[in-house]
């Protein structure tokens, strides 16, 4: 019996088109987000870990706190000023953020401003060329 060369075609691995490439694939795009988001959140835990460490050292050394903790009157109040200071630190952080994402949107805004000129002035460019030709054509 001889074996139908289609059917046993289809079994044998066949190269992939040169149109899907690694570079092309819908996937990478995926990848890369997926990674931008992981960098963001390692980012954001070290961030965090020295925020722990600004507060410990600030709770620490604060003389407040300090004073408070020899007065027995003002001890009910120790746990206020450790809030006190935990919401100082992590304001400070947020106001940080803030100004960088804030920079990155201007200056992406200004990029997007940029790229949107130069696809009006190219698609100018096209239709006074598709002009100049149609008009050529007639000659």
């Amino acid at each position: 019996m001889e074996k139908d060369p289609e059917f046993s075609s289809l079994f044998q691995s066949k190269p992939l088109p040169p149109s899907f490439n690694k570079h092309s694939s819908p996937y990478i795009e995926q990848d890369e987000r997926i990674q931008i988001i992981k960098n963001f959140y390692e980012k954001r835990l070290e961030i965090l870990k020295e925020d722990v460490k600004t507060v410990y050292q600030r709770i620490i050394s604060d003389e407040l706190l300090l004073t408070m903790k020899d007065d027995p009157t003002s001890l009910e109040f120790v746990n206020q000023r450790v809030r006190e200071i935990f919401e100082e630190v992590i304001t400070n952080d947020r106001e940080i953020i803030l100004e960088k994402i804030y920079k990155q949107y201007s200056y992406l805004k200004v990029e997007y401003k940029k790229i949107e000129e130069e696809k009006k002035q190219v698609f100018l460019n096209r239709t006074s060329f598709v002009e100049k030709c149609g008009f050529l054509m007639f000659f």
